[in-house]
């Protein structure tokens, strides 16, 4: 067995970032790591990026079980655990950890049936259905929330938060964006691909936000939307900010209005700043839904989809008051660290 750690997460930035950010806590050189995900997406230009071997295996994500496409995945999975199999038996990790991705299943059960252990990382208070499946096969399962603990095994699981990057921790952190007036700052951030419908909201009451400064991540999906932002006053726009900005604009920013992300929300909580909070409505298992309530106990703003063109954003944003609250430390994640440091 080598000292090898093999790394598995793919498909959107909350399975993929976190990986990045245990890295950059860890001392471990790049060759020994390798990440297994999918063919030509995110999770192999940030790997590469991050200087880390790529292996892709078959994969298939099942989006609904009403659709015919749920008998492909019987044969997609035994696929992907032969392609699992052949990679795992050549590299031979120590451990395999995974932070999900409908690739993670056949990835786990191939570390299983080869006696590597497997460590998972669940973030939201309700698990996808890869990590509920893979919690029957882990040696041990890292949890986000306390929530989250009555999907799996008792005896396995231990809570140690969010996986952050060690920026988020860092006093005075440096960035290349800065706030430019002493007016209310508000950061808009909707994930990796934005979101149409807050962005539309904000736009349509463009009118009845006086004294505010903005900064906003408008994602991969909506670029079209730059030119009215950019019309807007005392507002910075861009496509994707990079995370080693964030901790930078946070330390500015009094409102962020967000995504239900657990690894975004956890971030944010970073700072005192108060949230607004609209949770993605499709959600597997709403879990979106469930992480923003836990935040709505602390103090924070949750606004469902579909009162978003009730509810008045100007009056939200006159009214937010900052909230000190943050679960995460760089302390709680030492387990993990602990694990995989050589």
């Amino acid at each position: 067995m080598s000292n090898k750690i093999c790394l598995v997460g793919g498909g959107t930035g909350g399975h993929i970032m976190p990986i990045l950010s245990l890295i950059a806590h860890l001392q471990n050189p790049r060759e020994n790591y390798i990440w297994i995900g999918g063919a030509n997406n995110m999770e192999q230009e940030k790997s590469q990026e991050a200087g880390i071997r790529f292996l892709p295996i078959t994969t298939y994500k099942l989006t609904s079980t009403k659709s015919l496409g749920v008998l492909l995945y019987p044969f997609k999975l035994v696929q992907g655990i032969w392609d699992a199999r052949k990679i795992l038996k050549q590299e031979r990790p120590k451990l395999v950890f995974s932070k999900g991705w409908p690739g993670s299943v056949a990835v786990g059960i191939a570390a299983w049936s080869l006696g590597i252990p497997l460590y998972i990382h669940e973030s939201d208070t309700v698990p996808g259905f890869s990590n509920k499946v893979l919690g029957y096969f882990a040696t041990r399962i890292f949890l986000g929330f306390e929530e989250a603990r009555k999907w799996f095994p008792k005896d396995k699981t231990i809570i140690i938060g969010q996986v952050l990057h060690p920026d988020f921790f860092a006093k005075n952190p440096t960035g290349n964006i800065e706030w430019k007036t002493d007016k209310k700052h508000i950061f808009v951030s909707c994930g990796s691909q934005g979101s149409r419908k807050i962005f539309q909201t904000l736009s349509d009451q463009k009118d009845s936000f006086p004294g505010t400064e903005w900064i906003i991540s408008l994602g991969t999906l909506n670029g079209n939307m730059r030119s009215e932002f950019e019309q807007w006053e005392d507002t910075q726009v861009f496509d994707w900010i990079s995370q080693a900005d964030i901790p930078h604009i946070l330390d500015g920013a009094d409102i962020a209005i967000t995504r239900a992300s657990a690894t975004t929300l956890a971030e944010l909580s970073t700072r005192p700043i108060h949230l607004v909070i609209i949770p993605l409505a499709i959600s597997a298992g709403n879990h979106q839904v469930w992480n923003a309530r836990v935040h709505e106990k602390n103090g924070h703003t949750v606004i469902l989809e579909k009162d978003l063109k009730k509810r008045n954003m100007s009056e939200i944003v006159r009214a937010s008051h900052r909230v000190s609250f943050d679960n995460n430390s760089k302390e709680k994640i030492i387990p993990l660290l602990r694990l995989l440091e050589d």
